[in-house]
């Protein structure tokens, strides 16, 4: 998650969003804080941003390189039944790191708190799927049964609702996982539509419940 120290009293404060945003209220004093020298934390861990991003290619490769190595302990795991506990501990590192990277980005992803089931178009035909996470600019979906249909650069729409508003919002298919996992851009995002993902995210986002 993304975070600014109050000048005022000193006291860490989350950042919910990057874009357009200019100045953030301080939830222990009431202040009204300019945005600046924003810190990325997960975990333990806590970076200065823009540290972060100067290294951003070190830190992909140390991220890839710990993963190469948790799939080697998993491999002799099931031989010898000796690494969990190494296991765990760079499992817990590794989404540490990824999570650190993510908040490189203009607009960071959101895990949620809770599953949540979704309808999406593709093909002028609707499905079920699951939100993995969002930001304002895009959404991680689990298409599950429906990962054959999806195509790279297909177009395809979200429906999001909540307990007042429902909007289908249209996107374009950027990249397909190894599973049933595909992220989405939105293409047309207005500031109704803005604004109700702020709602949205805010209400579900697991990172700004910690």
């Amino acid at each position: 998650m993304l975070k600014t120290e109050c000048p005022r009293c000193k006291d860490w404060v989350t950042l919910p969003f990057q874009t357009g945003a200019t100045e953030v209220v301080c939830k222990a004093c009431s202040e009204a804080i300019p945005i600046k020298d924003v810190h990325v934390s997960a975990g333990p861990f806590m970076i200065y941003r823009d540290v972060l991003t100067g290294s951003l290619i070190k830190y992909k490769r140390l991220l890839a390189e710990a993963e190469m190595e948790i799939d080697g302990l998993r491999k002799k795991e099931a031989l010898t039944g000796t690494y969990g506990v190494s296991i765990k501990s760079l499992g817990i590192f590794i989404n540490n790191l990824k999570e650190l990277l993510d908040g490189c980005r203009f607009d960071p992803r959101h895990p949620l708190t809770q599953d949540i089931e979704t309808e999406y178009l593709l093909d002028g035909r609707a499905y079920k799927g699951a939100l993995v996470n969002i930001s304002v600019t895009g959404v991680c979906l689990d298409t599950r049964k429906n990962s054959e249909r999806t195509r790279l650069w297909s177009e395809i729409s979200v429906r999001l609702s909540n307990e007042d508003k429902e909007f289908l919002i249209p996107g374009k298919i950027m990249w397909i996982g190894k599973t049933s996992l595909i992220g989405v851009k939105f293409s047309s995002v207005d500031d109704e539509t803005r604004e109700f993902l702020k709602a949205f995210i805010t209400e579900n986002s697991l990172l700004l419940g910690k």
